[in-house]
């Protein structure tokens, strides 16, 4: 198998994505990509959150 490839993205979602439950973490980022990447394996996509918006500010916008 070859090796991997890297990627440092920076996204920025709208409050209102984020009201309606849109979230990156470490624990869904490798569905998030075969999302994007619908016919790779999951042994050929991995993931990590590198920075995110403070939970409390995430909770806030989605009613919790």
């Amino acid at each position: 198998m070859k090796g991997f490839q890297k990627w440092v993205v920076e996204i920025q979602i709208a409050d209102t994505w984020v009201e309606d439950g849109f979230e990156i973490t470490n624990d869904n980022i490798v569905d998030r990509l075969q999302e994007w990447l619908p016919y790779a394996y999951s042994h050929e996509v991995n993931g990590k959150v590198l920075k995110a918006p403070k939970q409390s500010v995430i909770k806030k916008l989605q009613g919790e």
